[in-house]
């Protein structure tokens, strides 16, 4: 019984320390055995704590539930602007990717068009063309010629190999200048024509003539 009656002052002396119900005198010293009931605090309490308060505030509300819900599962602005960016990337890398594609078959199903060769009478008038107009610049006006037209008649061979060789000239009124001259700029950059075949196929050579008329005023 003497043990119990010790243990429990000091379980009480204990409570009332650590309680804040003791006075806190300056220089008061408390022993076993002093009547404790003189020495507490009446005038300044500390207010219990309600365990319910603290746990109501603890506790997340259905509506903050909610809200940490939606928070979770949206993604933030620069994720989602990110992804837009990414989305339409790879779009338009499809969209070109498609109209490369679309161009490739295109060119494929247009037939690549066949070469034109140019035909013997085409080169030839070209030829002659350009003659024309180096005598007209270069010849016509010396005063060897007299005015007046000048027909000029002009022989000429297509060779098995296509070789375009020239026989003769003529010129009507007779002009030994204008012959000689003639004669000259046809051994010029002499073109190369398709030889003439027969009807199985094999080159020929084959004789003609070409006619202009020169003019002098």
């Amino acid at each position: 019984m003497l043990c119990s009656s010790v243990f429990v002052n000091a379980q009480s002396l204990k409570e009332a320390l650590f309680g804040g119900k003791l006075k806190n005198d300056a220089g008061t010293v408390i022993r076993k055995g002093d009547d404790l009931s003189t020495k507490i605090d009446t005038t300044t309490r500390k207010p219990p704590v309600d365990s319910a308060v603290v746990k109501a505030t603890t506790t997340n509300t259905p509506a903050n539930d909610a809200v940490a819900a939606t928070t979770a599962t949206q993604p933030s602005p620069v994720i989602a602007a990110g992804q837009e960016k990414k989305d339409a990337s790879v779009a338009a890398t499809d969209s070109s990717a498609a109209g490369e594609t679309a161009e490739a078959q295109n060119a494929a199903a247009v037939p690549e068009t066949a070469v034109v060769k140019p035909t013997n009478n085409s080169v030839l008038k070209g030829f002659m063309d350009t003659l024309v107009s180096t005598l007209k610049t270069d010849v016509i006006p010396s005063k060897r010629l007299k005015e007046g037209n000048y027909l000029v008649l002009i022989s000429y061979a297509i060779e098995t190999d296509g070789q375009l060789s020239f026989n003769d000239v003529f010129v009507s009124p007779e002009n030994n200048f204008l012959q000689d001259q003639i004669k000259q700029r046809l051994a010029i950059d002499v073109p190369r024509l398709q030889p003439e075949v027969t009807s199985t196929g094999k080159p020929r050579k084959v004789n003609k003539k070409y006619k202009f008329t020169l003019e002098k005023q």
